[in-house]
């Protein structure tokens, strides 16, 4: 399980240090399948699997569902073991997830390498991938743990989590603090549960 968005002890990782080790990238290693193990939609319960946050101005090729590259910021949380990530799940503000690509490789690359237009010369991760399935008709909303852009989380506890934001309400009646937050919850994606605390 990975760690959550509070830790200070979550580091990136070193992108010169994985180019040295793995010269040719990473492919994902299989989590094997167990006896006791009864398949998610075709998949291994137990898959590693990445959810990650999209900037909306990615989000066509996803809609399209022919998306099948991920660009990462040059910063990325050494709590995750990338040989273990099998598949990966896109995240967006606003709606949530919904869809899951099998990913067959991770490599390094620079901003500059993909877009001849940028002298970012920083370096990153590319998961390259490709389109499996949707996990759920429509969107569902989805805490992302770490930094609030990443969840390092297995296929069974994806599609079986639910996702609540608490608050406590201090004011007996509906006013407009709850209000405030139910519109921004919605807004972001996530579900909220109430806690009510009355004199």
């Amino acid at each position: 399980m990975s760690k959550n968005n509070s830790n200070p002890q979550i580091l990136s990782i070193d992108f010169e240090e994985f180019r040295n080790i793995y010269q040719d990238g990473i492919t994902p290693q299989a989590h094997p399948l167990e006896k006791d193990d009864k398949l998610c939609f075709g998949m291994n319960p137990k898959a590693r699997v990445l959810v990650a946050y999209v900037p909306q101005e990615n989000a066509k090729p996803y809609e399209e569902l022919k998306a099948s590259e991920y660009f990462t910021r040059p910063k990325f949380p050494n709590t995750i073991n990338l040989q273990e990530v099998e598949y990966f799940v896109p995240y967006f503000k606003g709606k949530g997830i919904r869809d899951i690509y099998k990913v067959h490789h991770i490599n390094t690359c620079t901003k500059k390498e993909f877009d001849p237009e940028s002298d970012d010369e920083r370096m990153r991760l590319l998961f390259q991938f490709k389109f499996v399935r949707h996990l759920f008709d429509e969107y569902k909303p989805h805490n992302l743990r770490i930094w609030y852009c990443f969840t390092d989380t297995s296929v069974k506890e994806i599609i079986e989590e639910k996702t609540i934001v608490r608050f406590i309400d201090l004011f007996a009646g509906i006013g407009g603090i709850r209000l405030g937050l139910e519109q921004a919850e919605h807004s972001e994606g996530f579900g909220l549960h109430q806690e009510r605390i009355t004199a």
